[in-house]
């Protein structure tokens, strides 16, 4: 299990979907969990990246842009 950022919201979005008229879950916590996706904007996030183009090296820049692209979000 990684320490993504998830969005309290989609939290709360996933919990309902799968919450039944007894309050009870349909499933277990932590597969329903695996359904809500990271919380934040890759593209954002690559832009912001590429702000520090002058400060960084030309090959760190583009692995940390590959890293960002492979994750979830």
């Amino acid at each position: 299990m990684s320490d993504d950022l998830i969005s309290r919201k989609a939290v709360i979005a996933a919990v309902d979907r799968h919450t039944r008229e007894d309050g009870t879950l349909d499933d277990d916590i932590s597969v329903i969990l695996e359904e809500v996706k990271t919380a934040f904007d890759k593209e954002k996030v690559v832009k912001q990246i590429e702000d520090y183009r002058d400060l960084v090296p030309e090959w760190a820049l583009k692995e940390i842009i590959e890293i960002v692209k492979k994750k979830e979000g």
